[in-house]
């Protein structure tokens, strides 16, 4: 499979700058190795108007050792650049949501040939219409779990399991849809980001606290990723089973579920963390950044 373009242009300078631009991704191409197939089409019948890229950039940022997905291995390729200077619509179809999020001006997420959501990378980062979206993007993906809403005195909790945790008042007048569900099952996600680790420099209230047992943590310089389980079932919906089965976690997910582990949470502690693997800790839970969806729609509740 090679990846593949369409150029066309009007006038001579059109079509002369756009097979510049051609030739430069050609030698881009082979620089590294890789070989590039385009066609060159109508190039005297009509201005360019868009191109339709349907190829992984990682493949030719992994040639020359830079890392996949990232911005500085889209301009090393020496696409990223070129498409604001001819001031062309692009179109690039990718299965790498990192690609998408980094290189997209706006972003399409597609499920089986249908449309899940289209915005602006952020905006489908920070609110994702439904459970396949909030699962798809991001990177380490959103932390979800069954849980059940409940009304304490006027300030609504969730229940994890043995665990509950108050909503920040914030939230819930962001989404007042949330109080519909009170007392039913819901779908609860959490990005790893707003899991921290509470101290002196991190003053997180007690009943905005889960406890748990940190099962690995990963040490990654910025950041240490601290893997947990949560005893509370996870979400089981065709969305999430989808996605599962894309990362290849499913025999994972079961074996948890018949060992009575929970679900497996991620949380991103700070990096002069001292909290090693069989610790028992405490994680702090940013309830003003908690998501809800419906477990029969998979749809975000919201307003």
């Amino acid at each position: 499979m090679y990846p593949s373009a369409v150029l066309i242009g009007r006038t001579l300078s059109d079509v002369v700058r756009n097979v510049i631009t051609f030739a430069v991704m050609l030698a881009v191409a082979f620089a590294v190795g890789f070989r590039f197939e385009g066609s060159l089409a109508g190039a005297v019948g009509a201005t360019a108007l868009m191109f339709l890229w349907s190829y992984a950039f990682s493949w030719i940022a992994a040639l020359i050792g830079l890392s996949v997905g990232s911005v500085e291995a889209a301009n090393s390729a020496g696409f990223i650049w070129m498409f604001p200077l001819m001031g062309v619509t692009t179109i690039y179809v990718t299965h790498d949501q990192i690609e998408a999020m980094t290189m997209g001006d706006r972003v399409a997420v597609m499920r089986k040939g249908l449309l899940q959501q289209v915005d602006d990378p952020q905006v489908l980062y920070d609110n994702p219409d439904n459970l396949f979206v909030a699962g798809f993007i991001g990177s380490p993906p959103m932390n979800m779990v069954q849980a059940t809403l409940v009304d304490g005195d006027g300030d609504l909790a969730v229940t994890l399991g043995d665990q509950r945790l108050a909503v920040d008042p914030a939230l819930v007048a962001a989404k007042p849809a949330i109080r519909d569900y009170v007392g039913r099952p819901v779908a609860m996600g959490v990005r790893s980001e707003d899991l921290t680790q509470p101290g002196p420099r991190n003053d997180v209230p007690e009943n905005q606290r889960l406890r748990s047992t940190a099962r690995l943590t990963e040490a990654l310089g910025s950041e240490i990723v601290v893997h947990f389980p949560v005893s509370a079932p996870p979400v089981e919906t065709e969305d999430t089973k989808e996605l599962r089965d894309d990362a290849g976690t499913n025999d994972a997910i079961g074996t948890a579920e018949e060992s009575g582990a929970g679900t497996k949470f991620m949380a991103s502690f700070s990096p002069r963390s001292t909290v090693k693997s069989g610790d028992d800790i405490e994680v702090g839970v940013d309830t003003s950044r908690l998501y809800f969806f419906d477990l029969d729609t998979g749809l975000a509740i919201r307003d």
